[in-house]
C-alpha cells in the first residue's frame, strides 16, 4: 500500500567516438596556415519508465535513441608580426549532440506538437583577432571579434500538446491535461555577434591584474518561432 500515486525515473546512455586533427603550415616568414578537422559518432539511448502506482511491479518502459554522425572543419590564417605580437582569422565549427523527447502525447492517444527526435544545433563562427605582448612582456593584450551563426538551436520549452484534455473517468469528455511534459526542439537560427577582450598587466613582484571583458551587440534568434497545436 502506498500514498504514492506516481513514479518516474530514466536513465540515459550516450557514447562518442570521434577523430581529429590540427596541423599549422608556415607560407612564408610572416603567413601561417592553420587546418583540421574532427569526424565523430555519436549516440544516446533513452530508457524512460512510469509506475502508476508507484508500487506497481510492471512500469511502463517507453525506449527512444539517436544516432548521427559528421564532420566539424576549422581553417585560418595568422599573420606574425615578431615575437610579440600575431593577427589571426579563423572559421570553425561545433555541436550540440541531439537526442530524444518522451512521448507522453502519444502514450495518451494524442499527435504530438514536435518530433519526438531532435537533431544536433551546429555553431558556425567567423573570428579575427590580435594576441599580443607589450612592454617587453609586463603587459598582454589579445583582442577577439566574431560572428557567430547558431544553426537549427535546441530549445526546452512545455509541448503545448499536453495541456489537451484527456479522458482518465471514461466517461468520453476530457477532464485531465497533463502541463508537465517538457520537450527539445529545434527552433530557428540564432545569431551572435561581439567581441572579448583579455587584458593583463605585471604591477609588482610575483603581482599582476588583469580584465576580461564581453560585449555583445547582437545575440538573438533570426526568426520569429510561433509554435501552435497540431
Amino acid at each position: 500500500p502506498t500514498d504514492i500515486k506516481y513514479q518516474n525515473g530514466e536513465q540515459s546512455t550516450r557514447k562518442d567516438l570521434a577523430v581529429f586533427g590540427e596541423g599549422t603550415w608556415s607560407l612564408d616568414d610572416h603567413w601561417k596556415l592553420l587546418a583540421g578537422a574532427r569526424w565523430y559518432d555519436s549516440s544516446v539511448d533513452r530508457n524512460y519508465f512510469d509506475r502508476v502506482p508507484a508500487t506497481h511491479p510492471i512500469p511502463t518502459f517507453v525506449v527512444g535513441s539517436s544516432d548521427e554522425n559528421g564532420w566539424l572543419p576549422k581553417i585560418g590564417f595568422q599573420y606574425v608580426i615578431d615575437e610579440e605580437r600575431m593577427f589571426y582569422a579563423l572559421y570553425s565549427e561545433g555541436f550540440r549532440l541531439g537526442g530524444v523527447n518522451r512521448d507522453r502525447a502519444e502514450q495518451k492517444g494524442l499527435i504530438p506538437t514536435f518530433p519526438r527526435e531532435y537533431d544536433s544545433d551546429i555553431l558556425q563562427n567567423w573570428e579575427a583577432g590580435l594576441k599580443s605582448r607589450w612592454l617587453d612582456g609586463q603587459l598582454q593584450l589579445n583582442v577577439t571579434i566574431y560572428h557567430q551563426v547558431w544553426k537549427d538551436v535546441q530549445l526546452e520549452l512545455i509541448d503545448p500538446q499536453n495541456f489537451t484534455l484527456i479522458d482518465t473517468d471514461g466517461d468520453g469528455e476530457g477532464d485531465t491535461f497533463y502541463p508537465f511534459q517538457v520537450v527539445v526542439a529545434n527552433l530557428g537560427d540564432g545569431i551572435v555577434n561581439g567581441v572579448d577582450l583579455d587584458v593583463s598587466a605585471i604591477v609588482g613582484a610575483g603581482f599582476s591584474v588583469g580584465l576580461v571583458s564581453t560585449y555583445l551587440w547582437k545575440a538573438e534568434i533570426d526568426e520569429d518561432i510561433s509554435v501552435e497545436f497540431p
